[in-house]
């Protein structure tokens, strides 16, 4: 999925995660769970899973590397971590077939 970003930057978002991927997200919903200050680290778990590639620049006009989000800026990354949350709710919604695996979250968070 491409996400059209303000001033011509993008970023493209998996459809699909690892199991890795999902397991890091599902680890920072249950540390909101008992901490609501985590809160942080899933904008960040999200973008780690689900962003494929993009294009960003930082807050100086500089390329932000994919392999460092956290220089991106906050409304970029708060963007791309709204879309990234649908698809995540979207993917733990029960469907035809086998169940969620036991340590998916049913509220999706």
């Amino acid at each position: 999925m491409r996400l059209a970003l303000p001033e011509g930057q993008s970023a493209t978002l998996r459809d699909r995660l690892l199991y890795g991927q999902a397991r890091t997200i599902r680890a920072a919903v249950v540390a909101i769970e008992q901490d609501e200050a985590a809160a942080v680290d899933l904008d960040m778990a999200l973008i780690r899973a689900y962003v494929e590639a993009w294009h960003v620049l930082g807050i100086d006009g500089n390329a932000v590397p994919l392999d460092t989000p956290e220089l991106a800026p906050d409304d970029i990354i708060q963007a791309i971590a709204v879309e990234a949350i649908g698809l995540w709710k979207a993917s733990i919604l029960p469907k035809a077939g086998p169940g969620p695996s036991p340590s998916t979250p049913l509220d999706g968070g």
